[in-house]
């Protein structure tokens, strides 16, 4: 399990550094590596992803505080999303759902190489009318893949909303933290007996991996530039790969 620790740590810390979770990475490997079936891998990415969050949260409190109360219907059209995913995911074949996952990695791959950050102006009152749905849909990724839909978020606090980039990619965490903690809820709910059986020991690992990951990120200081070249790289590759031996 040492080398699992060490991939999800470093999947962790890649992604964190760009504001997006780890999940989108730990999936491929808890399919195809560890072999676990699809339900059991997406809730095993959940409770990664909701670690992070928190431990992004807490460490980002003081900027998210003031504006939580203001983010209150977006948060819960996040939230809506997620459970409203986490009751259908069951009922779509784990095939199709693990294409639509490869077809997503592409979209993030093509979103991190070509997003550019703006200057920060005054939503207007249509874009703060199309926020939730935008946000239900981010919310809908927790429940069909396990990842926290950073990679929407953030787009949708900055671009739409016009929210500063260092703040989105730090409220973003906060609706990660509500929408994988719902979906969460909802696959316990739905599959406790199922979930009780995962190995103590691979969640225990991911766990430790996901912590160790958010530790590191802390500690890099590489230019955002080459990261976000190096990773849209790597899930291309992980997608390509699962769409050709898949």
């Amino acid at each position: 399990m040492i080398g699992f620790i060490l991939i999800v740590m470093l999947a962790t810390a890649a992604a964190s550094l760009l504001g997006i979770g780890g999940g989108i990475l730990i999936l491929p490997i808890l399919i195809h590596l560890q072999k676990n079936s699809y339900p059991d891998a997406v809730f095993l990415c959940l409770c990664s992803v909701f670690l992070l969050s928190v431990l992004k949260v807490m460490n980002h409190r003081d900027l998210i505080r003031p504006r939580a109360k203001a983010m209150g219907f977006w948060i819960l059209s996040a939230g809506l999303g997620a459970l409203a995913a986490s009751w259908l995911v069951d009922r779509i074949p784990a095939k199709d759902l693990v294409i639509a996952f490869d077809i997503l990695l592409i979209f993030i791959a093509l979103k991190l190489l070509f997003f550019r950050s703006r200057e920060e102006t005054s939503a207007s009152s249509l874009a703060k009318k199309t926020a939730p749905p935008l946000f239900f849909m981010s919310g809908s990724l927790a429940g069909f893949f396990g990842i926290g839909g950073g990679i929407l978020n953030v787009p949708i606090l900055h671009r739409v909303l016009r929210i500063p980039m260092k703040e989105s990619t730090a409220l973003s965490f906060f609706f990660v933290f509500i929408s994988s903690g719902v979906a969460l809820l909802t696959q316990f709910h739905l599959h406790s007996q199922r979930i009780q059986q995962i190995p103590d020991v691979q969640l225990i690992s991911l766990l430790v991996g996901t912590f160790l990951g958010f530790a590191l990120a802390k500690k890099i200081r590489l230019k955002e530039s080459v990261l976000r070249i190096a990773f849209a790289c790597l899930l291309i590759a992980v997608a390509l790969g699962d769409l050709s031996f898949g």
